[in-house]
């Protein structure tokens, strides 16, 4: 068996052309228990996220009636949140005695996607061990017959660099693999077929990001399939930006940049599948929300009222939904769609200040929880409520630092008594809109993409950080 991420889940496309159609669309299904009907299961609709959920005890099982003794080589489970850990795949003819033809001991839950090798009328899945407290769920059980060898165009391992992609199976032919912000080399992509007569082609990406895709030939000319590798940029290379606004005015849930953070638990168990590490960027430690379905994160009650704007910064390669919600006691929450209304970026940190004028149900009085809802792996850091301006604007020393010229229209020159170790522009909402690591004591900055208005530089020189408003003409 092989793991399928919930990216590659979410990029699965038809595979007609290397397995037959799924021969347990619409057949008649049966369960130990229904708190969702089995039927769900079968009715070919994943997207619309039906399923079958049993009760929360062990052993559970659900069957379908394939109507005729039916030869079977592949088969695919699409849990839900609640998944078996331990199960078998098994098969009857009389839905009485059942054989063996698949056991699995420790899944994750996801898509379970199973090449096997049995014969019957009936299928079923006996869950012995669930992986969560609540009963067995599951969007679709699919059953597929295995395929001739001469009109077998599928293949048996995709590597990159030398290396088999994790969650690699044959009958999954979309993949995304994930790189280091700031590499520029497409990886080498090589590949073996199940039929070693088979003919493979593979046409590398011209750039990163970018897509290596794979042609694969029958060996009697009759089918081909076609596999692709998404190369992403989904790991970042630095600490997110660091915040632009006072400490006296801000309300710090996490943030290696505030004291006194507010946040008690950042991965509070809500029945999601996310999974939740910190991660060390530059000394600066981020949240990383890998397989994001939803993920909450509890704090202090905290009166916010007074505060104008939630900020987070965020990091992806691959997500297309995102939203984020603040919550208070009761609990009341609504979301706000970053992909709605912002568009998600890919492959650098983005800073976003969300007006509190958007959560129009939560208790502000009472926030004490955060809740994010999207998909793909995402990073975030510097959590926190503010209100005002951005961080107060001084003028420099003049002898320690000198910005010229200043109004700018296109290069602003930046000289500094010792070595600058970094540049950052912020506009007025407190983005951050430009940044840049000299590592010498004089820099040139390139701001002619810029709106016209007022900005403000902040030029950090061996710790030392120094503000100065900016004005773009």
């Amino acid at each position: 068996m092989k793991k399928i991420t919930f990216l590659m889940a979410a990029l699965l496309v038809a595979v007609s052309s290397i397995y037959a159609q799924n021969l347990a669309i619409g057949k008649t299904t049966t369960a130990s228990t229904e708190i969702q009907v089995a039927s769900n299961a079968v009715d070919g609709d994943p997207d619309g996220r039906s399923r079958w959920e049993s009760a929360s005890e062990d052993p559970q099982w659900i069957t379908i009636d394939l109507e005729e003794s039916t030869a079977i080589g592949r088969v695919v489970l699409d849990w839900e949140g609640a998944y078996g850990k331990e199960y078998k795949i098994q098969v009857s003819e009389n839905n009485a005695d059942w054989t063996d033809i698949y056991t699995e001991t420790n899944s994750d839950g996801g898509i379970d996607d199973i090449t096997l090798s049995g014969t019957g009328r009936y299928i079923r899945m006996y869950g012995t061990v669930r992986g969560t407290p609540w009963g067995y769920s599951l969007y679709e059980f699919e059953v597929y017959a295995p395929i001739a060898t001469e009109k077998d165009a599928s293949l048996d391992d995709i590597m990159i660099d030398g290396v088999s992609v994790e969650g690699f199976a044959s009958g999954i032919s979309s993949y995304s693999y994930g790189l280091l912000q700031g590499t520029t080399t497409v990886p080498e992509v090589t590949v073996s077929t199940s039929n070693e007569s088979a003919n493979a082609v593979v046409t590398e990406a011209n750039t990163i990001p970018g897509t290596t895709t794979i042609e694969v030939t029958s060996s009697d000319l009759s089918t081909t399939a076609t596999y692709t590798v998404q190369f992403i940029i989904d790991t970042p290379s630095s600490a997110a930006p660091t915040p632009a606004q006072n400490e006296a005015n801000v309300i710090s849930v996490y943030s290696d940049n505030y004291s006194n953070n507010l946040m008690l638990n950042s991965n509070p168990y809500w029945g999601q599948t996310t999974v939740v590490t910190e991660e060390d960027l530059e000394s600066d430690y981020a949240l990383k929300y890998a397989d994001l379905n939803y993920q909450g994160m509890e704090y202090t009650s905290t009166d916010v009222s007074g505060m104008e704007y939630v900020h987070l910064d965020y990091f992806t390669g691959d997500a297309t939904e995102l939203q984020f919600a603040v919550i208070s006691e009761g609990p009341l929450e609504n979301a706000y769609d970053i992909a709605a209304n912002e568009g998600i970026v890919t492959g650098q940190w983005v800073s976003l200040n969300i007006p509190l004028t958007e959560y129009s149900t939560p208790d502000l009085t009472k926030a004490f929880q955060f809740k994010t809802v999207g998909n793909g792996t995402i990073y975030l850091d510097n959590l926190y409520f503010w209100k005002g301006t951005t961080t107060a604007v001084s003028e420099l020393d003049s002898e320690a630092l000198s910005i010229a010229p200043n109004p700018v229209m296109s290069i602003l020159e930046i000289k500094g008594a010792s070595t600058i170790d970094k540049i950052e522009l912020f506009d007025l909402s407190g983005k951050i809109v430009m940044a840049e690591f000299p590592a010498n004591a004089f820099s040139k900055l390139d701001v002619s993409s810029l709106a016209k208005g007022i900005y403000v530089a902040k030029i950090t020189m061996g710790g030392v950080v120094k503000t100065q408003k900016i004005i773009k003409q």
